[in-house]
């Protein structure tokens, strides 16, 4: 995991919140947008007024060492900044694919129907995606990590009640909690089952921790032994 512990600066965020507000592209995550988007400012443009020359689509063009979906996700992030700054709606994301852990192309072709749409590979990995831009919800998973997500997430909705917390703002005192960076504090992240262990004897050790010292919410100790 990465090693940057912060939040993208705030004007960042707000310019590209509008700019996807203005263009009608919604379910996505300006968050994360934000992180590529204040790498691409710092290495092609400004951080004076987090600005990208027009040319900086054909330098990403140029750049070697990216993936197939990074290459597109850090030129769409580009073209949101640059079509900002010039007054333009800006087109939605491109289809693309991405790489399983076993090797193979992946598409989300043929999914945008379904209620819960997914990448889904062929020897059983799978993930699900925002809808508005197609971005992997997290990394591909078998069904056995996509099941511990689960646990986890029934973890993190009794911690958040003992913090006496929002779920959305709990992710805050979570990242802390667990020593990694806010923007990669996502249970979707988790891709091995011994990790994912580790995580919820945390969380349920800072469930103890807060019923013991008396500070959180009474009623819920019978629940602490999530069984998966």
């Amino acid at each position: 995991m990465s090693n940057v512990n912060y939040l993208p600066p705030k004007a960042l965020r707000r310019l590209l919140a509008e700019q996807c507000q203005q263009s009608g592209i919604d379910g996505v995550d300006v968050l994360l947008y934000a992180v590529i988007g204040e790498w691409l400012c710092r290495r092609y443009g400004s951080t004076d007024d987090w600005s990208l020359p027009e040319e900086a689509v054909t330098w990403l063009a140029a750049e070697s060492g990216f993936k197939e979906d990074q290459r597109v996700k850090a030129t769409y992030i580009a073209r949101l900044i640059c079509d900002y700054h010039a007054g333009r709606k800006s087109a939605h994301c491109p289809i693309f694919t991405i790489t399983c852990d076993c090797g193979r192309q992946v598409s989300r072709k043929g999914q945008e129907a379904h209620r819960y749409p997914m990448y889904r590979c062929t020897c059983g990995r799978s993930c699900g995606y925002h809808k508005g831009d197609g971005w992997p919800l997290g990394l591909m998973a078998d069904r056995d990590a996509r099941r511990w997500r689960g646990i986890l997430h029934q973890a993190y909705d009794q911690l958040c009640e003992q913090w006496r917390i929002d779920n959305k703002r709990g992710y805050v005192k979570l990242a802390a909690l667990l020593g990694v960076p806010l923007h990669q504090c996502h249970f979707s992240l988790v891709v091995e089952v011994n990790r994912a262990m580790e995580i919820r004897n945390i969380m349920l050790e800072e469930i103890d921790r807060i019923q013991r010292e008396g500070q959180g919410v009474g009623g819920v100790s019978q629940q602490l032994s999530l069984v998966p």
